[in-house]
């Protein structure tokens, strides 16, 4: 009586061919979302072989206590003082890299200043020093390049530019020019990958922060290029198994849902206020269906204001 709700989703249609053919699945199942996902998605054969490809989440995952920003050195002493027990998270965010984490030639800063590789390799170890409790994490933004990006000045064929109208066009509007990345490209994917690896491979960080850690769906105009679900979702998976490439504490922490994360934001700080809170059960109902595939996960709210106080 209300209607179906369909996915979405973006295929690729090759030129010259003659004929494209796709094939669907459907799944009619009594009850809620809820029972779909507890009784019958998770239970399906490619489902399960999905998840038993990921590799386990670090024990330490299970311990943490606290997550910061890295205002300075202090604040994190601070940190490890105020506590007796616990992991605490430090991620150390450059903002001005995305797509383009070449660890050990430096990067821009989350205040435009740059950064040597033996300077942030430094940074991390002076952290690491402060307690073995503390858990250092680097931020990476993949799905797209930002305009000074070494990256996209080697590669600009990896990267969106334009608009099916030729019109300039940002993969996140609203700051400095950006581009997004083409992950239908094998040499962009791999060298996005090869970023990861290199992250943990020079500086030794504990895991790996991915902002917009889940699937968007675009096409390049221009090129033929596109990043879709699928992509997206094997490119998790790679990541996390990049991680435990360097040894079973290493972790992947995902702004975003999905069953890779070992450590989950839940960004929904405008969902969140009150008298709103019914648009943002829909997207923690999914976030903690998948995290029951996983129970060593973790979820942790992205931003505390004052108003969520009336949570606790």
């Amino acid at each position: 009586p209300r209607g179906w709700e369909m996915s979405m989703g973006t295929m690729p249609l090759q030129g010259g061919t003659g004929a494209a053919s796709y094939g669907e699945a459907f799944s009619v199942f009594p009850g809620t979302w809820f029972d779909f996902f507890d009784r019958e998605y998770r239970h399906l054969e490619p489902v399960q072989e999905a998840l038993a490809a990921v590799p386990p989440v670090p024990s330490w995952v299970g311990d943490v206590v606290l997550y910061s920003g890295l205002p300075d050195m202090a604040h994190v002493r601070r940190l490890v003082e105020m506590t007796d027990e616990g992991t605490i998270v430090v991620l150390v965010s450059h903002w001005g890299s995305w797509a383009d984490y070449r660890v050990d030639e430096g990067l821009v800063g989350q205040d435009g200043g740059f950064m040597d590789g033996p300077e942030l390799k430094d940074l991390v170890a002076r952290l690491h020093a402060l307690s073995p409790r503390v858990k250092v994490c680097l931020y990476n933004l993949l799905w797209s390049a930002t305009y000074e990006a070494r990256t996209l000045a080697a590669h600009p064929e990896w990267f969106r530019h334009r608009n099916k109208d030729g019109q300039p066009l940002d993969f996140f509007p609203g700051c400095a020019p950006n581009y997004a990345s083409l992950l239908s490209v094998p040499a962009c994917y791999d060298e996005l990958l090869r970023q990861c690896d290199l992250q943990f491979a020079y500086l030794d960080v504990d895991l790996l922060y991915l902002d917009i850690g889940c699937a968007v769906n675009l096409v390049d105009w221009e090129s033929g290029g596109y990043t879709d679900d699928e992509l997206c979702f094997r490119f998790l998976g790679d990541m996390k198994r990049v991680a435990a490439a360097h040894g079973p504490d290493k972790a992947v922490f995902l702004n975003g849902r999905g069953p890779w994360a070992d450590l989950a934001f839940t960004e929904a700080r405008g969902e969140l206020r009150a008298g709103y809170w019914r648009e943002y059960a829909g997207k923690a109902l999914g976030m903690e269906m998948f995290g029951t595939y996983r129970p060593e996960s973790r979820i942790i709210p992205l931003y505390w204001i004052d108003s969520l106080a009336r949570l606790e």
